[in-house]
């Protein structure tokens, strides 16, 4: 049973402080100075350590108890509550000093927000704001399914987990939590197949007689270059040398390794830009109005692009695999099928593969067989150059 007393130093004089005696973790008496003078608050003191040392000898002290019996110490010696950011707090806060540094891009933020406003919501009243040390794997185990019940892919859902791995791990290296939740909830599988397909030649140019003056450059730096479209709308004057028709930029993709893409651009990429007013400053924009847009959002440029595809009045089946009970499906036909065109077309036209990589900008093979769609025609050309087998 725990209890305090004060005791008389080398000089005989009785200190003011109270000196606690409770069971340790080993069941052993131990002695510790509680540095209260109130006899109370230090009895009060005496018995959370021993309630402590009780759980830690049955295995039964977490992470999460640990802190809040810190807190509990800090209220009664200081006063004052323990400095342990709320879990909806640290991640506001993480976001933000995303935003002060810098290097994270405006448009993966706007990617990161929405999906810590999700775990937060996901989280009971509760446990938003108890300490970050507070989550467990069960808490992004529980997310991450909820995720895929949400409509989301294995992808898409893995991303979601992969990005709190990332804000624990940065609140583990400043010592705010000791262990990582997120790192021990396994992930979905992510060998889903690519079902979107290549746009045909009758469909670019029924999208391309619908589009705006700006979706139609749009179109073709994605049909007949094959950019990706955040890439595409965030193309400035600076990117573009006319009389060499080449194309130098980062893609937002592989933009923390500074990878810069050096391409040759088809002529009629050249005729749309000769036709476009040059702007006096060449880092302005190519396309002003769709530079401001992000990919994502239901105002996002990806929605832009589905409604022209339905307005082009070109069918765009989803995918054949559902997720989740929403029913969602990936698009066959979006904006990223114009670069499965563009790669496509230059394997028809018999383009190696080494060349079609540096073309397209893909780092493997693999990555650029995924991305061609050979003609039936090509297919009977490559079969009557094989020999019989009997």
């Amino acid at each position: 049973m725990a209890s305090v007393y004060r005791k008389a130093g080398a000089s005989g004089k009785v200190s003011p402080y109270w000196q606690a005696k409770f069971a340790g973790p080993d069941g052993r008496p131990v002695s510790k100075t509680t540095e209260l003078t109130d006899r109370k608050a230090a009895l009060a003191l005496a018995r959370e350590w021993e309630k402590a040392a009780s759980s830690a000898r049955q295995g039964m002290l977490s992470q999460a108890a640990s802190m809040e019996l810190l807190d509990r110490w800090m209220q009664m010696t200081t006063g004052e509550r323990f400095n342990v950011p709320t879990v909806e707090k640290y991640c506001q806060d993480w976001l933000e000093a995303k935003r002060n540094v810098g290097k994270t891009s405006a448009n993966t933020l706007v990617r990161y927000e929405p999906v810590l406003e999700r775990f937060v919501e996901s989280l009971p009243a509760i446990g938003r704001r108890l300490p970050m040390s507070c989550v467990t794997p069960i808490d992004i185990d529980r997310f991450l399914h909820a995720e895929k019940q949400g409509g989301r892919s294995n992808t898409t859902s893995n991303f979601s987990v992969r990005l709190l791995r990332g804000v624990f791990s940065t609140a583990r290296r400043k010592g705010v939590i000791m262990t990582n939740p997120a790192e021990a909830v396994d992930l979905f599988p992510e060998h889903e197949a690519d079902q979107r397909v290549p746009f045909t030649q009758d469909q670019v140019r029924a999208l391309l007689s619908v589009a705006s003056p700006e979706w139609y450059g749009l179109i073709l730096f994605g049909y007949q270059a094959g950019l990706r479209l955040s890439d595409a709308a965030h193309l400035t004057w600076n990117n573009v040398d006319l009389e060499q028709r080449l194309l130098t930029f980062t893609p937002q993709k592989t933009k923390r390794s500074r990878k810069t893409m050096v391409r040759r651009f088809h002529p009629e990429i050249a005729e749309y830009l000769q036709g476009l007013p040059r702007p006096i400053n060449s880092s302005a924009p190519i396309f002003p109005t769709l530079s401001t847009k992000t990919t994502g959002s239901a105002c996002g440029l990806s929605n832009q692009f589905a409604k022209l595809v339905a307005r082009a009045g070109i069918e765009a089946p989803r995918g054949a695999e559902k997720h989740g009970p929403a029913g969602r499906r990936t698009r066959t036909l979006c904006f990223h099928s114009l670069r499965h065109s563009f790669n496509s077309r230059l394997a028809n036209a018999d383009v190696g593969i080494d060349t079609r990589k540096v073309m397209v900008g893909h780092a493997s093979n693999a990555m650029n067989e995924r991305y061609t769609h050979l003609d039936v025609e090509m297919q009977d050309k490559a079969l009557e150059k094989l020999s019989r087998a009997a």
